[in-house]
Parts: C-alpha cells; structure tokens; sequence
C-alpha cells in the first residue's frame, strides 16, 4: 500500500517550494540577471519536483503491478522515441 504520509508531504512540497521564487525575485531586485536566475530555478523545480513524484509513485506500487508497468514504461518510451519526444522515467 501506499504511504500516506509520503504522498501528502509530497504534495505540499510540489506547492510550497515554488512559492519562493517570488520571494527570491523581489531580494534579488529588478534586472536581467534576476529574470535568468528566476527562470533556471523554474526549470530547476520544475524537473526535480517531476523526478521525485515519478521516483515516490514507482516506489509506493506494489511488486504485483511491476511486470504491467514496467512493459507500458517500454511501450511509452518507444512510443516517444517515434516521435522524438522528451519522458522523464
């Protein structure tokens, strides 16, 4: 089963963590370097928080659902390599 708790502390990251950016960009003041460093840390957060759910959902299955996904996770990469598209997993 799932844990609960790793899921919601999870989720309130993925809300919390990027509500800095606002506040990064009001200490660092106006200017272009302030919009380049706003916009790494987007990505930045972005990807990461994209990696950890993907590596916490994976983790919370069960072993009895490892064979299907592991064949669908196959399946969507070669699906988006047809396509040259871009999976994080």
């Amino acid at each position: 089963m799932t844990d609960l708790r790793t899921g919601r502390t999870l989720r309130v990251i993925s809300y919390l963590v990027p509500l800095a950016l606002p506040f990064i960009g009001f200490l660092m003041g106006p200017g272009d370097i302030t919009a380049l460093v706003l916009a790494m840390l987007a990505v930045l957060l972005y990807f990461g928080l994209l990696v950890i759910s993907v590596r916490e959902t994976r983790s919370a299955m069960e072993r009895e659902c490892e064979e299907a996904v592991e064949e669908y996770a196959k399946f969507v990469r070669e699906r988006k390599r047809e396509k040259r598209e871009f999976v994080i997993g």
